[in-house]
């Protein structure tokens, strides 16, 4: 899990105009079974007018056997969705190659999106089994995506 922590306001006396302070302590694993890669992680907030316009944070995580997944979830206040659930893949949409010498491959892959409120959750990979999936959406408590609010 990223955590992130916000500086205090920029004053005149510290030179700052503006400021951003991330601490990132990105779990090691998730489902006992993915690896997080800490280059693959995000966390950014975005003020107008010291006003919370945008919170965004994501985390990449890869398998042992090749399988990898990228998750991403963001608040934006300027902007409001229907609720809307969509999960497409895996063994049906494949990103396949063919080489010159006439060899296919390529690997399965999946996405996952959860709109609803000001909040978007999105989740894409390869090489993931749908219980998996599954599982490691369930792991997330996503219904409280859709009632999240910032504390003003």
């Amino acid at each position: 899990m990223t955590e992130l922590a916000l500086a205090a306001a920029p004053s005149a006396e510290d030179g700052w105009t503006a400021r951003r302070v991330f601490q990132s302590s990105v779990s090691a694993t998730l489902e006992e079974r993915y690896t997080a890669n800490p280059c693959g992680s995000f966390a950014r907030t975005i003020e107008y007018r010291n006003e919370l316009r945008l919170i965004a944070v994501g985390g990449e995580y890869h398998g042992e056997e090749g399988d990898w997944f990228h998750i991403s979830w963001s608040w934006d206040g300027s902007s409001s969705y229907g609720d809307e659930y969509r999960a497409v893949g895996n063994k049906q949409f494949a990103e396949l190659y063919t080489t010159a010498d006439g060899m296919e491959t390529g690997k399965s892959v999946f996405w996952v999106g959860l709109n609803g409120g000001h909040s978007s959750f999105g989740m894409h990979g390869t090489q993931v089994e749908l219980e998996e999936i599954h599982a490691i959406l369930d792991s997330l408590n996503l219904s409280r995506v859709l009632d999240y609010e910032p504390t003003k």
